[in-house]
């Protein structure tokens, strides 16, 4: 687990926002745009441009939390609003699944609270419905922020990862 995290966090802050546009034979954006809010953007960053061979994709959603604020774990505890992944709108996606790094634990009116600071990179399996057809990620990521007062967060996400191999 250590090591997907690891290459999660080296991956999110290696890739850029974009390699431009793609068309034929151009390598694929690795990284969405940043969407959200001022307190909290949110980014899908993939490990790679291809499917190749029909197997799951890694790819991660990075959070950056301005000073100060903080967001949720997926079980936050007393308060808090968990992130939500709705991938309707994606082709040729069968399935996610999403790892979730270790919280860190502060008190917040009086209740402990599993949050993450900073930036945080949430993991990711990608797996493909049809292993010779590329795959296009559609993500609307909801998600709280909190400092004096909470305020929900909703960021949208576009990737195509390809069928074919990339050279």
């Amino acid at each position: 687990m250590r090591q997907i995290l690891a290459f999660a966090l080296v991956l999110s802050l290696t890739a850029g926002p974009a390699l431009g546009g793609w068309s034929g034979e151009r390598i694929p954006p690795m990284a969405s745009p940043w969407s959200g809010d001022g307190a909290a953007q949110s980014r899908l960053v993939l490990a790679e441009p291809s499917h190749a061979g029909g197997g799951p994709v890694w790819a991660g959603v990075e959070i950056k939390v301005a000073p100060g604020w903080v967001t949720y774990w997926r079980t936050p505890g007393q308060g808090g609003m968990p992130p939500r992944f709705e991938w309707g709108g994606s082709e040729n996606l069968a399935m996610t699944a999403v790892r979730w790094p270790a919280p860190e634990r502060t008190v917040i009116g009086g209740h402990s609270i599993n949050v993450y600071t900073g930036r945080v990179v949430l993991p990711i399996r990608l797996f493909p419905a049809m292993p010779d057809r590329d795959v296009r990620v559609r993500l609307k990521l909801a998600y709280a922020v909190c400092m004096d007062v909470c305020k929900p967060v909703t960021a949208e996400h576009e990737l195509t990862i390809l069928a074919r191999p990339v050279t």
